[in-house]
């Protein structure tokens, strides 16, 4: 055991010395704000100062929802490329898609910069990162010690950092409708592992943050949950629901506010009339096809039936031969194919 702990050791202040030897090989500049200090390098500088600029009322918007402030200093690290944003990390190891990370207990964000970002082909929206980040650290340090259910962190980081979009409409349009919906009452204890069940998870937990937020609860509900609380109980006392009932509230709201039929009667007046002409397009698109397709089989009758008047005017029978010509199909009419061999491939 003493063995095993030994070498954890060595394996720690090994990697602890190859970062501060790949950190070192960087000229680093700092720029401060009250309640952030920003270490970069100068090509960096642009995009730095831009999220300074910002960075003092991202907070306030953050500290404001949530309830709770703190007076320490932020240090947020803009790493140059990937080298650098591994090496700085407080785990030695962070996942390769990884574009920034936020650590409560060091209060320390580290962000990839853009133009690393560009060099593993990732385009990546920094300031967005940042606010995520930012909501990260300042709800785990107001819920150190006590519980903090992953629909709330993360729900709270993805409303402050992604507005609400029409893509999103959509697929939690197609969720709900297909009963995908995870019940909230199970998220307060679990996040899938599946990349599509997650996909919804953060939609649901950024709809649910919106829901509370609406109501000016997202601050009582932290509060009761840094008295101890468990989060049933907590979710009880701040919105006077619990469970299954919980759940149907917040489904009469969520399939009010964010799915299609709202963007086509709701307030939203852009998305609702982008809604009503893609839908008036499809109507007329569908009622253009079954008029030509009916147009065509007029066609057809009429010929047919101009045919019989001739045969019966010229006195002569026509008898029909015993093998289709070779360039026919027995499957349709009048020597058309009907597009479909038993035998063969379907086209569409």
């Amino acid at each position: 055991m003493r063995f095993l702990a030994a070498v954890v050791v060595l394996l720690l202040s090994a990697t602890a010395a190859f970062a501060d030897k790949t950190t070192a090989a960087y000229d680093w500049q700092t720029i401060r704000t009250k309640h952030f200090r920003f270490d970069f390098v100068e090509p960096d500088r642009k995009v730095t100062e831009r999220l300074a600029k910002d960075a003092e009322k991202i907070r306030a918007d953050v500290t404001h929802m949530i309830g709770f402030d703190f007076k320490a200093v932020t240090t947020v690290v803009v790493a140059p490329d990937v080298e650098a944003y591994n090496a700085v990390q407080s785990r030695s190891i962070v996942p390769e898609w990884s574009v920034g990370t936020a650590n409560w207990r060091r209060n320390r964000i580290v962000l990839l910069s853009p133009r690393g970002g560009f060099e593993v082909d990732k385009r990546l929206d920094i300031e967005g990162v940042f606010k995520h980040e930012v909501s990260h650290i300042i709800l785990g340090r107001a819920l150190a010690g006590v519980e903090n259910p992953n629909w709330l962190d993360e729900g709270i980081a993805k409303y402050q950092s992604e507005p609400w979009n029409i893509d999103k409409s959509w697929a939690m349009t197609v969720a709900s409708l297909s009963d995908q919906l995870i019940p909230l009452q199970k998220l307060n204890h679990w996040w899938p592992k599946d990349e599509k069940r997650a996909r919804i998870a953060y939609l649901q937990s950024q709809a649910f943050v919106d829901y509370l937020f609406r109501q000016a609860k997202v601050h009582v509900l932290v509060e009761h949950l840094r008295e101890g609380r468990d989060i049933e109980t907590a979710l009880f006392l701040t919105t006077g629901y619990r469970g299954a009932t919980l759940d149907d509230e917040f489904k009469d709201f969520f399939e009010r506010e964010y799915t299609w039929v709202n963007l086509l009667i709701g307030d939203n007046v852009i998305w609702g009339a982008a809604s009503l002409i893609f839908l008036v397009v499809v109507v007329i698109s569908f009622r253009r096809s079954r008029l030509k397709l009916r147009r065509m089989e007029l066609e057809d009758e009429l010929e047919d039936l101009y045919a019989e008047q001739s045969r019966a005017r010229l006195g002569r029978v026509t008898v029909r031969p015993s093998k289709p010509p070779p360039d026919e199909s027995p499957n349709g009419a009048n020597g058309r194919t009907n597009g479909h061999d038993p035998k063969g491939p379907t086209y569409h």
